[in-house]
């Protein structure tokens, strides 16, 4: 039996098939979660209308992206109490819709962004 013309393509094709494959059963983000991923998968209180992942994102760092190289710890123990309070985000993504049960997680993030930069403004959660 004679070679097929197209066994090179062949095998290329299945090669990127499973590469493909295996890529899409990772089951984790490209790239290391930051805390704005992580603050954003709170998700939007109900009522709030759409959901944009992007904009939340984009609104997380325009808030809060400076505080990081300061207050990472800080942040990342609030975003973790808001997630373990199951707290969404109220419209706009600007706060959390409460700070029941993490209120000394929100008190030493906004300390440490007092050492370090700027009081946060009045509206922050």
């Amino acid at each position: 039996m004679g070679r097929s013309k197209h066994g090179p393509w062949l095998a290329l094709a299945l090669t990127l098939s499973a590469a493909l494959t295996m890529a899409g059963c990772q089951d984790s983000y490209p790239i290391e979660a930051t805390s704005c991923d992580r603050y954003c998968d709170l998700g939007l209180a109900p009522g709030c209308g759409e959901y944009s992942p992007t904009g939340c994102v984009l609104t997380c760092e325009a808030t809060w992206g400076w505080s990081r190289q300061y207050c990472s710890d800080e942040l990342e123990d609030w975003v973790s109490c808001l997630k373990e309070h199951e707290h969404r985000l109220i419209c706009g993504y600007a706060q959390a819709s409460t700070a029941d049960g993490c209120e000394s997680t929100q008190l030493a993030r906004d300390d440490c962004m007092r050492a370090h930069f700027i009081a946060p403004p009045a509206d922050w959660p």
